[in-house]
């Protein structure tokens, strides 16, 4: 028997990404719900509706259930699911985790773009986001501990560069440096993710368009 949908008042969303290191493509469910189908290493899914209230989050893989938590999702909001961590982590690894972040409700416009970063890294410390533009060199997150997440600022736009530097002493070499190409009316999620003792660390992003988070 198939469960109806819920009723707008009884409905909250969600968008699952997999930031898990070592780990093989997942199943993500919210109570009944699959919120999330295969998706594996530095991919996420759409948004899906679910039943607001107290439900399980689940992740699977194949038969086996790898993870189960329980949150309070509340009607007519947005989170963010990220699952983190080791499925088989050593010495001091974040082991198999998962992050529910309430969306922040923002107030843009389609001139605006947006980034917050989140620091998931198992065998990591705290890290600084930087960005460099025509105009110089921007700490623009400081410190960013591991299994947390900024609130979005405004960032810049079009090609920009961009490190991930170890926040306790910002004049070591960066941890890893990109390129990226922010655009006008955009939210960006930057996940720093990898190991730093494999030499596999990098920093994928989470995009939504603004008009999708009213």
């Amino acid at each position: 028997i198939v469960a109806p949908p819920p009723a707008e008042d009884e409905r909250a969303q969600v968008r699952f990404v997999n930031a898990v290191t070592d780990g093989q493509p997942v199943n993500a469910y919210v109570g009944d719900t699959l919120v999330g189908e295969n998706v594996g290493y530095s991919q996420w899914a759409d948004w899906i509706d679910v039943r607001s209230g107290e439900q399980d989050v689940v992740l699977r893989t194949g038969e086996v259930i790898q993870l189960n938590d329980l949150y309070v999702f509340e009607p007519g909001e947005r989170y963010l699911i990220l699952a983190y961590g080791s499925y088989s982590p050593v010495h001091n690894n974040t082991p198999l985790m998962l992050m529910i972040h309430p969306e922040e409700r923002l107030n843009e416009t389609e001139e605006d773009t947006f980034i917050r970063f989140t620091n998931v890294i198992p065998d990591g410390d705290a890290y600084g986001f930087v960005v460099t533009t025509d105009g110089g060199w921007s700490l623009l997150f400081p410190r960013q501990d591991v299994g947390t997440i900024s609130e979005y600022k405004h960032g810049p736009v079009y090609a920009n560069s961009f490190e991930l530097i170890p926040a306790r002493n910002t004049s070591l070499p960066a941890v890893y440096s990109w390129e990226d190409n922010l655009q006008l009316g955009m939210l960006y999620t930057f996940i720093a993710t990898g190991r730093i003792g494999n030499g596999t660390v990098q920093v994928f992003a989470v995009t939504d368009a603004q008009a999708l988070s009213d």
